[in-house]
C-alpha cells in the first residue's frame, strides 16, 4: 500500500542523517498546499461555486458603484486588487471592461499565477491533485490523488476595442 506521512517522515530523517539530503521545510510544504488549494479554488470548473460567493458580490458592486461609462475619454476605470493571490478576481474585474492591477507578496502565489495567466495556452490543460497533502477528512488515498483540470478559462489579454482606451491589466510583486 501506500506509505503513511509516519513513514515517509521517518525515511525523510533516515536519508537526512544517511547522506545529508536537503528536503524541503514544512513551511515550504504549506505554502506549496496552499497554492494547489488556490489554484483549485480560482481556476477549476469545481471551484467556480466557491469563489462566487466573494467574487460575485465584489463585482456587482463594481457594477452599482464604479460603472464602465462608454464615452470616457479617461478610458475604463482603474482598479487595483490587493493580496490578488493568483488572479483569478483581478483577471475576472479586467473582463468586465475595467482596467485592472493586481498585487500580491507571495513568491509562491506570483509564480503560479504567472503560469497560469502567461503560461497556459488551453482550458484544463493541467490536471493537479490539490489534496495530495491533506491528512483531516479523508476516506481513502483515491480522495487525495483526485484530480481536477485547470485553468477553467484561458487568460487572454486581448480586448477589442474598437477605437477606444483599451483597459489594463496587470499583475505586481510587492
Amino acid at each position: 500500500g501506500a506509505m503513511t506521512s509516519q513513514e515517509i517522515l521517518r525515511l525523510r530523517n533516515e536519508c537526512t542523517e544517511a547522506f545529508e539530503v536537503e528536503w524541503t521545510t514544512e513551511d515550504q510544504i504549506s505554502k506549496i498546499d496552499s497554492v494547489l488549494k488556490s489554484i483549485y479554488r480560482d481556476w477549476s470548473i469545481e471551484g467556480k461555486e466557491e469563489r462566487s460567493v466573494v467574487y460575485a458580490k465584489l463585482l456587482s458592486a463594481l457594477d452599482k458603484y464604479l460603472p464602465i461609462r462608454s464615452n470616457d475619454d479617461r478610458g475604463p476605470p482603474r482598479v487595483a486588487v490587493p493580496g490578488s493571490g493568483l488572479g483569478r478576481l483581478a483577471f475576472e474585474i479586467y473582463s468586465k471592461g475595467y482596467s485592472s492591477q493586481g498585487s500580491d507578496f507571495s513568491l509562491p502565489m506570483l509564480l503560479a499565477s504567472d503560469f497560469i495567466l502567461n503560461g497556459c495556452t488551453d482550458r484544463r490543460q493541467f490536471a493537479i491533485s490539490p489534496w495530495i497533502h491533506e491528512t483531516k477528512n479523508v476516506k481513502s488515498l483515491q480522495d487525495r490523488l483526485r484530480t481536477v483540470n485547470v485553468p477553467d478559462v484561458v487568460a487572454t489579454v486581448d480586448p477589442s476595442n474598437d477605437g477606444e482606451v483599451a483597459p489594463d491589466f496587470t499583475m505586481l510583486a510587492g
